[in-house]
């Protein structure tokens, strides 16, 4: 337990991909993080610093997803980005907390033990910290 990762479609290329959409998988149970590599999938431009980084990084202990602003560009590159989290693990219901203000777009899944949730597009620029608090 204890893993971040990005997912997006199957696509014969990456180029394929719609950049202002990600999937981003969480499992509790230890703290964890990713880089988000992206580039335009389709020339070398990347060999001139034509890419961009985004941190993913869990804290099991306080129960905190932070997404960090986008660092670099690229052509194609997003502007603002829908999130789909979810959260894999949970014993029971949660409460979402987006930058500080709950979110009522989540459903949580007795069965699986997941919660997903849908972000709103936001801007690549901006952090983007989520916080699960148990429900009573």
């Amino acid at each position: 337990a204890g893993a971040v990762i990005p997912m997006g479609p199957f696509a014969l290329s990456t180029a394929l991909v719609p950049a202002d959409q990600m999937q981003v998988h969480v499992w509790v149970g230890a703290s964890g993080s990713f880089e988000l590599y992206e580039d335009d999938g389709a020339t070398e431009a990347y060999r001139h610093g034509a890419y961009s980084l985004t941190r993913l990084a869990w804290d099991d202990g306080s129960r905190t997803l932070s997404i960090a602003p986008l660092r670099g560009t690229w052509s194609g590159a997003p502007s603002s980005r829908t999130w789909t989290l979810v959260i894999h693990g949970l014993e029971t219901p949660t409460t979402a907390i987006v930058d500080g203000q709950p979110i009522a777009s989540g459903h949580f899944d007795q069965a699986s033990h997941t919660l997903n949730l849908q972000i709103p597009p936001r801007a690549v620029g901006a952090e983007l910290t989520l916080t699960l608090a148990a429900d009573h």
